[in-house]
């Protein structure tokens, strides 16, 4: 996931070319930048990620397990990203 050289932030910003690389290969219609796209849209994406993130919490909570941290890792840096993908959106819409 991240290399001990790269920044937090350097993993968020990679994150989120990745989703835009994916969109651009037809994996996802829209990613939660576009601004084509609801807030309400916006939230369910960010809350599915956020839903995995409690998956892998949940499921080390009920086996016992413990969470393992290069998962749950990448899985907040999904949620970061997203997060980021919001703000960009908001940058680029208009009031009204």
């Amino acid at each position: 996931m991240s290399a001990p050289d790269r920044t937090i932030w350097e993993v968020i910003l990679m994150e989120r070319g990745r989703q835009e690389r994916l969109r651009a290969s037809g994996k996802f219609r829209f990613t939660i930048a576009d601004t084509r796209i609801s807030h309400e849209r916006r939230l369910t994406i960010l809350l599915e990620e956020v839903g995995e993130v409690a998956k892998i919490l949940n499921e080390s909570d009920a086996t016992g397990r413990p969470t393992y941290t290069l998962e749950l890792t990448s899985e907040l840096v999904q949620v970061a990203a997203c997060a980021v993908g919001w703000l960009e959106a908001l940058g680029t819409m208009r009031d009204g």
